[in-house]
């Protein structure tokens, strides 16, 4: 049984999962998802048990307890569709780019999201396509100087 851990304190790792869920059985493919720039947990982890009663133990007993004085979330981990859910994406702009290095950055990173949800994804080239630059010109006329 697959089981999300969410709202996991930042220097979470591997080894306090592996400790807490150990107890109740089996625990394998352990994966916290980390912020790439820091590597610290992003806040939440899944995890799996072959053993579905130990795995719904453990969740009754830590949905809810804390670790490092956080609360945390356990639950069984449902798959969705992520390409029928609506998404927010947060952009940090670098203010020292130009506005077409920055659409050039947004279509890479749009690119590469495309594929995560099972696209094929599309080729940005550097010097940008016809799209990136109607884009860019589009972007131009609405943003004032």
């Amino acid at each position: 049984m697959r089981i999300y851990v969410g709202n996991l304190p930042k220097n979470a790792d591997e080894d306090d999962l592996i400790e807490i869920f150990s107890e109740y059985g089996i625990v394998r493919n352990i994966k916290i998802f980390r912020n790439i720039s820091t590597d610290f947990s992003g806040g939440y982890a899944l995890l799996e048990m072959p053993d579905e009663k130990a795995a719904i133990r453990a969740i009754e007993e830590w949905d809810q307890g804390s670790i490092d004085d956080q609360v945390i979330a356990v639950n069984a981990y449902k798959h969705t569709d992520v390409s029928k859910e609506r998404k927010l994406i947060t952009i940090i702009v670098d203010p020292s780019k130009t506005k077409k290095e920055v659409i050039l950055d947004l279509l890479l990173n749009l690119s590469g999201l495309y594929r995560s949800i099972g696209g094929e994804g599309f080729v940005v080239r550097d010097n940008m396509d016809s799209f990136s630059q109607r884009l860019l010109e589009k972007m131009e006329a609405r943003t004032p100087a």
